[in-house]
């Protein structure tokens, strides 16, 4: 006849000791971290893929928005009436900070036809990129267009422009920080960008299409 231990407990009965329980507790635990680790690399792994992700989408936008518009530049005096004693202007006035061209809006834009455009690197406390956008009426120059003005980049570490061409006849193209009152288009815009907190993106450099045609002339 088999004897009961203390509160009627079986000795020889099976069951996990008290060192058991702690091991195996322990090998728990250990899997648990080692589960939490994975789960949580793997979330900073997909946030930051989607940070790249969105870093490589808005590098695309501003590339194409620059790529697209400066590439259809027209070449376009102002028509307004000058003093005898000033120069002839014209539309498209570049700085090393900002620039001022028409170019043609395509029709699935929503607004076809030739447009104003101003893009200007606000470098005050917020460093912004904006576009100020307009229908180009010269013959309505009394009349008081819609403008667009949008923030199409921010957090702008550095943000430079410059041109490509000859300044006046028998000069050798070369690289300037600004192209003003000058009847020709440059035949290339080069523009810079560097985001704070990141590195400087690929350089864009556009040839423009209305100066490659008269250099073809």
């Amino acid at each position: 006849m088999r004897h009961t231990g203390l509160h009627g407990t079986d000795p020889g009965a099976a069951g996990f000791t008290l060192l058991e329980v702690l091991i195996a507790t322990s090998i728990l635990g250990i899997m648990m971290v080692l589960l939490f680790g994975s789960m949580r690399i793997c979330i900073r792994s997909w946030e930051a893929g989607e940070t790249h992700m969105q870093k490589v989408s808005q590098m695309t936008v501003i590339q194409n928005f620059f790529r697209t518009h400066l590439r259809s530049a027209l070449a376009l005096p102002d028509k307004k009436q000058q003093p005898d004693d000033q120069e002839q202007e014209y539309f498209f006035q570049g700085e090393e900070h900002k620039i001022q061209f028409v170019a043609l809006l395509p029709v699935s834009a929503g607004r076809s036809g030739p447009h104003l455009f101003k893009v200007e690197w606000d470098d005050g406390s917020e460093s912004i990129l904006r576009v100020a956008l307009q229908p180009f009426l010269p013959s309505l120059d009394a009349q008081e267009a819609d403008i667009d003005d949008v923030t199409i980049l921010e957090d702008i570490k550095n943000f430079q422009l410059a041109y490509w061409g000859a300044k006046e006849a028998g000069d050798e193209p070369e690289w300037h920080n600004e192209w003003l009152d000058i009847p020709d288009l440059p035949q290339m815009v080069k523009v810079e960008i560097e985001l704070e907190d990141e590195k400087a993106w690929p350089t864009i450099v556009v040839a423009l299409k209305m100066a490659q045609d008269s250099d073809a002339r």
